[in-house]
């Protein structure tokens, strides 16, 4: 059994799947991340890091999302 660590990044997330549930709680704490980012933007001096940090957190819940689609039927339909 080899039990050398896995650099590369694809091979070690086909090595470790992940399911729906942990993606979901992932995208939980994004939001919730991303609202305490944006939550003192009316009473602050709002630069562009501000922006730029939201649009990451951003990219990276709709990166989720996708993630997300794989475990949802294309029919719309329940899986049984």
């Amino acid at each position: 059994m080899n039990t050398a660590p896995i650099f590369d990044l694809r091979a070690r997330r086909a090595a470790q799947p992940r399911d729906s549930r942990t993606i979901i709680d992932e995208i939980d704490a994004g939001v919730a991340s991303l609202h305490a980012h944006v939550a003192g933007w009316p009473v602050m001096y709002l630069r562009e890091g501000h922006i730029i940090g939201a649009e990451r957190s951003m990219v990276a819940l709709q990166g989720l999302l996708i993630e997300l689609r794989e475990f949802v039927p294309i029919d719309g339909k329940a899986n049984a």
